[in-house]
């Protein structure tokens, strides 16, 4: 059995990455037990009455080790994920004499307080006794190294995080370009940024008929519905949280993120497999994603409104989601995730 321990829970990709991990494993013959924090609201990705594997959601530290102890001897490995959750797994692990895998979701923090060299110290513990570290991008494996003054070696390697594939729907042909944001409507993911380029976009003009949708949950969610109701050269749709993918993605022409620094952006390639480009900033992990003007536009200085004009010539348009979907296949699908993920933590 692989004993699982997430940290936090925003509804963010660490809960997707670990759902579709254990299914993997489940399809293969091989048991998991997770440990993960209930989520803000209702989710079928984490919830322990939703999911169909064993799930636990608590962040008892006290809870997770008598269970661990009481199943020491059915736990093979220990895989944990984000920061804290890799401290819970280090001492587990010393405890009943279990290897442990740790895989970094995201960059780390800027500042380094005391109680933040305190959990440097104890990360670089989790990390000598791990037998393989899991890096979501080449992003957060050079931040990683950097931030905790650690030495590359063979036991990092970076695997892509996968989406599950959504498809490609065909849609009318329409003159209204419509454009998803997607996720945490939060400064973390870009939001403040993305309310400046839209008023941007208001003063400047648009050549083309625009509706943005945006989807999600965060502080920033009323200023979102305040600009909508400003706004008169372009439209702003602000729907809240939604879970069917396929109702956002395949209603789509494009995806856009300004978060800056991401450590991967599921976001990114959940669009791709619905071959939906993304523009983004050349930031953080997107350019590993991102092939600028064949699956996507990574924007530089020039304002959202050139990258948005890109693609107004509904020929580029539909030669770019073509390679997106080509991209997704080859790169960033759960199953090359799934093998990949499961060859590395295997071999221990």
């Amino acid at each position: 059995m692989i004993l699982r321990i997430v940290s936090n829970n925003l509804k963010g990709g660490a809960r997707r990455y670990c759902y579709i991990l254990n299914r993997a494993l489940q399809d293969s013959g091989r048991k998991t037990a997770t440990f993960i924090p209930r989520a803000p609201s209702a989710d079928p990705f984490s919830d322990a009455e939703l999911v169909p594997f064993e799930y636990h959601n608590t962040r008892s530290f006290l809870k997770l080790l008598l269970y661990a102890y009481r199943n020491r001897t059915k736990i093979t490995l220990i895989h944990s994920h984000l920061r804290m959750a890799n401290i819970y797994g280090f001492i587990i692990s010393l405890i009943i004499g279990k290897p442990l895998v740790i895989t970094c979701h995201g960059p780390d923090p800027k500042k380094k307080t005391i109680r933040e060299s305190f959990l440097i110290f104890l990360n670089k513990c989790a990390v000598k006794r791990a037998k393989r570290i899991i890096h979501i991008s080449e992003f957060v494996k050079q931040n990683f190294l950097e931030y905790h003054s650690i030495l590359e070696s063979d036991k990092h390697v970076v695997i892509y995080n996968g989406s599950d594939d959504l498809g490609v729907k065909c849609r009318e042909p329409s003159t209204v370009l419509k454009i998803v944001v997607v996720g945490e409507l939060t400064e973390r993911k870009g939001i403040p940024r993305l309310i400046q380029e839209l008023e941007k976009l208001e003063k400047e003009g648009v050549k083309k008929s625009i509706e943005f949708h945006i989807y999600g949950e965060g502080i920033y969610k009323n200023d979102l519905i305040k600009l909508s109701r400003k706004v008169k050269n372009y439209k702003v749709n602000v729907h809240g949280y939604e879970d069917d993918l396929g109702k956002i993605y395949h209603n789509a022409d494009l995806h856009l993120i300004l978060a800056i620094n991401e450590g991967f952006g599921r976001v990114v390639t959940e669009a791709m497999s619905a071959g939906v480009p993304t523009i983004a900033y050349r930031s953080g992990a997107f350019p590993e994603l991102i092939r600028h003007k064949v699956t996507g536009y990574l924007l530089g200085d020039e304002p959202l409104s050139d990258a948005i004009s890109f693609f107004s010539d509904s020929n580029i348009l539909s030669a770019i989601s073509h390679h997106c979907r080509l991209e997704f296949e080859d790169r960033f699908s759960s199953i090359a995730f799934s093998i990949n993920t499961i060859r590395a933590i295997s071999s221990l």
